[in-house]
């Protein structure tokens, strides 16, 4: 399974917020270092209740615009 994601790092709250197709998640992480990527990997891993290691960036590691593969 596949997820567009759009990213807001640095944001006051961490939360997901369906949109269609794309999921819009803000993260409190800043943007550095990969640090907000892996904040949106622990992110989708909890709201799907599935392990961070099943959760992989495919595109996007310096983009907002991402699109992470779930693989169970």
């Amino acid at each position: 399974m596949r997820i567009e994601v759009s990213v807001i790092a640095g944001a006051r709250t961490t939360e997901i917020v369906f949109k269609g197709e794309v999921w819009k998640v803000k993260v409190q992480a800043a943007p550095d270092k990969g640090k907000a990527n892996e904040a949106v990997r622990a992110l989708i891993a909890k709201e799907l209740g599935v392990p961070k290691s099943c959760v992989v960036l495919l595109r996007g590691a310096a983009s907002r615009k991402k699109v992470f593969e779930i693989r169970i």
